[in-house]
């Protein structure tokens, strides 16, 4: 979604230089369209939060292109404006019922286009915040739906058919909910196997095996929760470091990463030192710092493309010192990065996009790992964000890559 910029759609070249003019000299970007047609392709390849359209055009009207654009799905929805004269009022009237945010009449008078454009900017914040929410309402509800059948399922499924299915799946279900729904199927499969022997049980050797890695992951799972939970509820110890030392840790942890790295032959680029990093400082907790480093690395290496670049970009702006990680997501998982409905579900503990990660990589793969970093910047009174961006700088076009952003505040 292209910011704080314009579609602007006019089959009339007078109509069109007085719009871009003007719009341009309130600091907006404006792209030009002559008719529907053109324009729906344009806003296809990338979606503009504001529009302004002409209602009477050839080979696709304003009142069909905005039919057309209102079907689109997986979109935040633009702030629509049309453009009328006093003659077609009874005609706007009808068109406002689309969802249409305002009309501009013929000709614009600069000032009350000024301020409708800042109102429409202010409406398609409000609305995509208002859609977002209602996505990751749904996707939570989902996850709840998902966890009642699972417990459902136990209940009713054939014994002998349960079985025979359970020990080739719970190699790939053990995070189920942290673990434990794993936990509750293996319980019910020791029930159905044991063979009694006296006072004993005998039970397979597969099933034991099963049994040790169910509970290494359970007592890894309750460590990582364990120390989430100490990180939320003790200080953190912060003391001030300059960010040429967080950048010396950033590098060594990276040093201390090449195995991981080059599981799927990734290549991670460090941006270079600047010159004020010595001389520039935060509060840290650099042991919990090293934590969140690790971490972040392992992450975007697991869910990176094979043979690809990963970038870590530090840099301050105004009161903060921030890194990026950006990555090129794999497109081998079901859903490409990190869609702006999730950017919030994935810190949760458990929650997890893909669902399978290489074994390679001997992590707990449950959806811990983002949690962790954001209790720990939390403690030091920063902030982490995670979600797609496009790279227009890509040869094959552009392309999405994840972006996890991280800022801390300088002090004096």
């Amino acid at each position: 979604m292209n910011k704080n910029k314009i579609l602007v759609i006019d089959d009339e070249l007078p109509v069109r230089n007085f719009l871009f003019k003007a719009i341009t000299s309130f600091e907006y970007e404006v792209t030009l369209a002559t008719n529907g047609v053109e324009a729906l392709e344009i806003y296809l390849k990338n979606p503009f939060p504001v529009i302004i359209t002409d209602l009477n055009m050839p080979l696709l009207n304003g009142e069909e292109l905005i039919d057309k654009i209102n079907c689109l799905e997986n979109i935040p929805k633009p702030t629509i404006l049309v453009l009328t004269s006093e003659d077609d009022i009874a005609k706007v009237v009808g068109i406002m019922k689309k969802e249409v945010f305002d009309y501009l009449l013929k000709p614009v008078n600069t000032k009350d286009l000024n301020l409708k454009l800042k109102n429409a900017f202010k409406v398609f914040e409000l609305n995509k915040v208002k859609q977002l929410l209602e996505k990751e309402k749904e996707l939570r509800l989902q996850e709840q739906l998902s966890w009642i059948k699972y417990k459902e399922e136990l209940k009713d499924r054939d014994s002998n058919k349960f079985k025979n299915n359970l020990i080739l799946n719970l190699k790939h279900s053990l995070g189920q909910a942290g673990g434990f729904g794993a936990l509750v199927s293996l319980t019910d499969l020791i029930y159905m196997s044991a063979v009694q022997d006296g006072e004993n049980f005998i039970i397979s050797k597969e099933i034991m095996d099963l049994i040790k890695e169910n509970a290494s992951i359970l007592k890894r799972t309750l460590e990582a929760m364990e120390k989430i939970s100490s990180i939320s509820d003790n200080s953190a110890n912060l003391e001030k470091i300059s960010i040429l030392d967080f950048y010396n840790i950033l590098e060594r942890t990276v040093e201390e990463n090449k195995e991981i790295i080059s599981i799927k032959n990734n290549t991670l680029i460090l941006s270079d030192r600047k010159a004020n990093f010595a001389t520039t400082f935060i509060n840290a907790n650099t042991h919990q710092i090293k934590e969140v480093l690790n971490e972040i690395i392992i992450n975007a290496c697991k869910f990176s493309d094979k043979n690809s670049q990963i970038f870590i970009l530090c840099n301050t702006k105004a009161e903060f010192f921030s890194f990026s990680l950006l990555n090129k997501p794999s497109p081998e998982i079901e859903i490409l990065g990190i869609p702006d409905e999730y950017s919030n579900l994935v810190f949760e503990p458990f929650y997890r996009i893909s669902k399978f990660v290489d074994d390679a990589y001997n992590t707990l793969n449950l959806g811990i790992g983002l949690s962790l970093v954001k209790a720990v910047i939390k403690k030091h009174n920063g902030d982490v964000r995670i979600s797609n961006i496009k790279d227009f700088t890509a040869r094959s076009g552009d392309t999405v890559k994840v972006n996890l952003e991280i800022e801390l505040p300088i002090i004096e």
